[in-house]
């Protein structure tokens, strides 16, 4: 049976990865994984390669957006973050 559910969310994974940046994916591996309850972050990580704490992560980020704790700026980065400019 995991092993199954293990191919099934690689496939998912396959075809969305190329679509995807890395907060929409640690967002997507998470939504899969609360959606499959308890092992769910363990099978998600196996099947994508994504580390735990990477989905953890997704999953803590989705539970503070449904408390109004994120707002999508339309950023990829933190302002702050990233490299220096070499000139100011």
């Amino acid at each position: 049976m995991e092993d199954e559910r293990v191919g099934t969310i690689a496939e998912k994974y396959l075809v969305l990865e190329r679509m995807l940046d890395e907060r929409t994916k640690r967002l997507w591996a998470a939504a899969e994984a609360r959606s499959l309850g308890r092992g769910g972050v363990t099978l998600v990580a196996e099947a994508t390669g994504m580390s735990r704490s990477c989905i953890r992560a997704g999953l803590r980020e989705i539970e503070s957006a449904g408390s109004g704790g994120i707002e999508a700026t339309g950023r990829q980065m933190a302002r702050g973050t990233g490299r220096r400019r070499l000139v100011d």
